[in-house]
């Protein structure tokens, strides 16, 4: 296991490909015909504690599960973006913008939005170019991998953890 080398104190902002990221490389279709995306909890916890830091996520879908899509804009501070759509516009500072991606496509995408990073089982293409590979597969931690580094650089990761725990107890 190792660890992303770049000043990580400076990072503000954290984009995300919702497929072969935050979902795994398999798609259910649901009873309407939609598919019916999943991602793992310990990526969508990770994604509240850097929401609770103050960082700025942003998600580009691709896979158009919107369920997960809403799920994540009630959860709060997230812009999801459609893969494709020119919006992403050319980060006015790449040193604090980190880029999580597993595909070519969202590679291209990406290209000089920040520090390019990816899950283990990313194509060949991105894990060449990445700056970082996680040691964790899409949608099994990869983006939990990325933000706890992230949380514990800027001493951020103890007290977003509490907080996300308080949460939980209150909630359920």
């Amino acid at each position: 296991m190792g660890a992303i080398n770049h000043d990580l104190t400076q990072i503000d902002t954290v984009i995300i490909a919702s497929d072969r990221c935050l979902a795994a490389d398999s798609l259910s279709i649901g009873h309407d015909g939609m598919p019916v995306c999943s991602a793992g909890m310990a990526d969508i916890n990770a994604i509240a504690m850097a929401l609770s830091a103050g960082l700025k996520v942003i998600i580009v879908d691709g896979c158009g599960c919107d369920g997960l899509c809403r799920c994540m804009s009630w959860a709060g501070a997230f812009i999801v973006v459609p893969k494709g759509n020119p919006g992403l516009a050319p980060a006015r500072q790449p040193q604090s913008v980190i880029c999580l991606c597993g595909e070519a496509d969202d590679m291209l995408v990406m290209r000089g939005q920040g520090l390019l990073c990816c899950p283990a089982d990313a194509a060949i293409d991105v894990r060449a170019s990445a700056a970082y590979v996680s040691h964790c597969d899409a949608g099994s931690g990869c983006v939990r991998d990325v933000i706890e580094q992230i949380l514990r650089s800027q001493g951020k990761w103890e007290e977003c953890k509490r907080k996300l725990l308080e949460h939980k107890s209150h909630v359920g």
